[in-house]
């Protein structure tokens, strides 16, 4: 791809969960629309700094504050609430869970096709927090936010990039 192709992520196709590595992936339907928000923090910056010199002899940097994505979704399942939120599922009636799980997935984001292009965002390892935030009334659906918060180890616990963003040529299937 030369560098003055235009490959840009706009619109979200798809977001995909798999539970062994990216194996096989699972499509979730129904995101709220402007949801996506992906935060990557700076590292905090600590100077060492001797009484002989004038500037720090090294500056190490660390992250205090993990990246995450964040995104909300309409009308899912019993069964997909299980699997971003824990807790059970009978039929369409899903019931929390008694305390927080400790849930891990490799996440997969795809963009709509632009200028020939489209995106993949793949987290190999995300830990999930899953919860409501909008109540049902009269001119509002209840909504489910979904926080993805990145790690640098794959679900198998090897190192791994932590993000992958890759543009590909075509659309997306």
């Amino acid at each position: 791809m030369s560098s003055s192709t235009v490959n840009l992520g706009i619109g979200i196709h798809s977001f995909e969960y798999s539970s062994n590595d990216g194996v096989a992936w699972s499509k979730i339907e129904n995101i709220v629309e402007g949801s996506l928000a992906f935060t990557f923090t700076d590292p905090t910056e600590t100077n060492l700094n001797v009484e002989d010199k004038a500037d720090p002899i090294a500056t190490l940097r660390s992250k205090d504050t993990p990246d995450r994505v964040d995104l909300s979704f309409y009308n899912l399942s019993a069964a997909e609430l299980v699997i971003l939120a824990g807790g059970s599922a009978t039929g369409e009636a899903w019931s929390a869970p008694v305390a927080t799980p400790l849930i891990n997935l490799a996440i997969r984001i795809t963009t709509q096709a632009f200028n020939g292009y489209y995106i993949t965002y793949v987290i190999k390892k995300a830990q999930i927090l899953g919860k409501f935030a909008g109540a049902p009334t009269k001119k509002q659906a209840e909504q489910f936010n979904v926080s993805c918060v990145i790690q640098a180890y794959s679900a198998n616990n090897v190192a791994a990039p932590p993000f992958v963003r890759t543009a590909i040529s075509g659309t997306p299937s």
